[in-house]
């Protein structure tokens, strides 16, 4: 998914690719209970080898929910809203310039529905292509900086922040300066809570891509 590898411990989690939704799942939460208790988890990467509703917890998150001699064990786990306490983030992508301009949103507290940038150049709202690897890209670019930021939510709340891509230095972190709200019941995003299905851990932190 492309984020900054986070503190220790590291509580992550790979999804099969029927789940991870070509990137859409990037940066949500899931809350994953198995024999010993549950444990609060953020995507961060793909398990293209895993079946639908399968997951690949790194080895702190999996001790958590299960002694990791057992290496594999059913799970039952949910999407939930992202504890969140500080704003979104934009991210300038590796390689990024004026004439192709890549953008990672992070810290978000739900599922990211789609990301539009506008520019003088550009002074109508763009929709960026959402990739694979979580990249949100327009191959001709968007021209000199500032961006302006448009980002919607899987619960349709937008959130708007001007001038916020200052400039387009490598991985450059963008305070956007508000946060999506918490949604109690908000149906929309929340998956039904699932069983049955099985997680494994990975003997090191899911590769970031």
């Amino acid at each position: 998914c492309g984020f900054d590898p986070l503190p220790s411990p590291v509580h992550v989690v790979a999804i099969a690719d029927e789940d991870y939704g070509g990137s859409a799942a990037c940066g949500t939460c899931l809350v994953v209970t198995g024999p010993l208790g549950s444990v609060l988890v953020k995507v961060t990467d793909r398990c293209p080898e895993c079946p639908a509703g399968n997951l690949d917890l790194s080895i702190d998150a999996f001790s958590e929910i299960a002694d990791v001699a057992q290496a594999r064990v059913p799970v039952a786990w949910e999407t939930v809203p992202c504890p969140l306490a500080g704003n979104a983030v934009a991210i300038n992508a590796d390689g990024a310039n004026q004439w192709w301009y890549a953008v990672l949103i992070d810290d978000h507290r739900h599922g990211i529905a789609s990301v539009e940038l506008r520019s003088d150049s550009i002074p109508n709202w763009h929709l960026m292509a959402r990739q694979l690897w979580n990249e949100f890209l327009k191959v001709d670019g968007m021209g000199p900086p500032p961006y302006d930021v448009r980002i919607t939510d899987v619960t349709g709340t937008t959130l708007v922040a001007e001038d916020a891509i200052q400039n387009l230095t490598p991985r450059e972190r963008f305070d956007l300066g508000a946060q999506f709200p918490a949604c109690e019941e908000c149906g929309i995003f929340c998956d039904d809570f699932e069983s049955g299905t099985l997680a494994a851990w990975s003997g090191s932190s899911p590769v970031m891509r």
